[in-house]
């Protein structure tokens, strides 16, 4: 390609100074750097290839860094019965907790977590977990909530439930919600966001705890 600019180079050259537009002199620079851009060519691309392998690599990088974080999706060999039927608990704080030892017995379970370290914990013992935030849509999505026979919200921030409660009903029209508040006003701005059922907090908490003493001394 570098050969037909060159050549191209010429003909206007000429051109231009058959028509009286261009000075001999300066048709003769322009030939001069036509070739000498030529001759220094094959050095360019050869100085050039080490930027270029450099920044194929960089690219390369940046696409590994956009790959899913593995605590952000389930893993593959996650057991299907337990995304079927189950239940969504968003948020693993002490009352998410004591919710999941009450639920553990009876209903499969999947956790969303924003705190890693939970998250880590709960894989560790075998539980289905994701970390994120569970007002994004990738986190729900990954819960399988889809599939799920209710989801529990142990968190008030109505911005957030009222995307949670959307983006459920879009992926599992029949799933039940359900919320504990930390007060009247949070119990009404869930209720707002379409929550079925919404529990004050310590009642729910003081239950979640009543249920997982009775199953744990049906087990003994």
């Amino acid at each position: 390609s570098l050969a037909q600019i060159g050549e191209f180079s010429f003909i206007l050259a000429s051109l231009g100074s058959s028509l009286g537009l261009l000075p001999a002199q300066a048709q003769s620079l322009i030939l001069a750097g036509a070739m000498l851009a030529i001759a220094f060519n094959p050095l360019l691309f050869a100085l050039a290839e080490p930027w270029r392998k450099r920044a194929l690599a960089r690219a390369a990088r940046g696409h590994t860094d956009t790959q899913p974080d593995p605590l952000s999706v389930l893993p593959d060999g996650t057991d299907p019965n337990r995304l079927q039927g189950h239940v969504v608990l968003l948020g693993y704080g002490d009352l998410g907790r004591a919710l999941h030892l009450a639920l553990a017995p009876k209903h499969a379970t999947v956790i969303a977590e924003i705190d890693r370290d939970h998250v880590e914990a709960l894989r560790a013992a075998g539980q289905a977990a994701v970390w994120g935030d569970a007002a994004e849509d990738a986190v729900l999505v990954q819960t399988h909530v889809a599939r799920a026979r209710a989801l529990v919200l142990t968190f008030g921030d109505p911005l957030k439930a009222a995307r949670i409660a959307e983006v459920a009903r879009m992926l599992n029209p029949g799933v039940q919600l359900l919320a504990c508040a930390d007060s009247t006003e949070a119990a009404q701005a869930l209720h707002e966001a379409g929550f079925d059922q919404v529990i004050e907090a310590r009642a729910c908490q003081v239950e979640a705890v009543r249920l997982a003493l009775q199953a744990q001394a049906r087990a003994d």
